[in-house]
């Protein structure tokens, strides 16, 4: 007589998963393109190796003043010039004038706010700013998103768009992944036939295998071997499983 199933010796889920990942994961790490890791898994830490923004940055098109000169407004202003992005400016600010700015541009030395474009008024080389501003308005401190040497990503992260812009701001060009695992997928029964053969009586086809090759596939596993089918005899299943063992995963499907 067959031995009653004692479901007390049946291990829980979460302790077996835990013992499965402990022999087979995480993967070596292995370096790729920036271009080349959306989809994989953050294999070490990421620094910043700048500030990020490196300097004291114009949130706002408009005019970088000293705050104490617009104290009281309106008020006129010298106009010393313009400033874009990727210039700097040379020089720096005194009382009673301002440099006309666009958004990502450094903040002039000598100003400390800037007010928008929409409150002022310009009137030759000069501008009158119509609304107060306080110190620090409408700027980006430098180091405000990152501090150089902080740590931008941590292992395990899987790496999307925002991470790949995160990636790019502090410079990783060449990303550290654990590897993809290879999966090998194997369907078993005697009633199974492949995709494209026709079922005779009592069969039917083999759907469990394609199905999870593509699943596999969906979450991270590249390259995804479809076994051919094992046979409900002990020397077929033995040889597939030798076979399907030679994979980082083996997924089985059967009674």
């Amino acid at each position: 007589m067959d031995r009653k199933l004692d479901l007390d010796e049946l291990l829980p889920f979460e302790e077996a998963m835990e013992l499965v990942l402990a022999e087979a994961a995480p993967l070596p790490v292995e370096s790729v393109a920036l271009s080349s890791a959306p989809g994989r898994v953050l294999g070490r830490t990421i620094e910043s190796d700048v500030d990020v923004p490196p300097f004291d940055r114009c949130a706002m098109d408009g005019f970088a003043v000293r705050s104490a000169d617009v104290a009281e407004a309106p008020t006129s202003l010298k106009v010393l010039g313009r400033l874009f992005a990727g210039q700097t400016w040379e020089g720096e600010l005194g009382p009673g004038q301002a440099v006309k700015v666009m958004t990502g541009a450094p903040l002039p030395p000598g100003a400390d706010a800037v007010q928008m474009i929409e409150r002022t008024r310009e009137e030759g080389d000069r501008v009158v700013i119509y609304e107060p501003v306080e110190a620090g308005r409408n700027v980006q401190p430098r180091g405000e998103d990152l501090k150089e040497g902080a740590k931008a990503l941590e292992p395990g992260a899987l790496i999307g768009p925002a991470e790949v812009g995160l990636l790019a701001t502090v410079g990783c060009a060449e990303v550290p992944v654990h590897g993809r695992p290879f999966a090998a997928v194997l369907s078993t029964g005697d009633e199974l036939v492949e995709v494209g053969e026709k079922p005779g009586p009592g069969c039917i086809r083999n759907s469990n295998g394609p199905m999870l090759a593509v699943l596999a596939r969906s979450l991270g596993c590249d390259p995804v071997q479809l076994l051919p089918v094992a046979r409900d005899e002990d020397v077929s299943i033995r040889a597939a499983f030798a076979q399907g063992l030679e994979a980082d995963v083996l997924l089985v499907s059967g009674g």
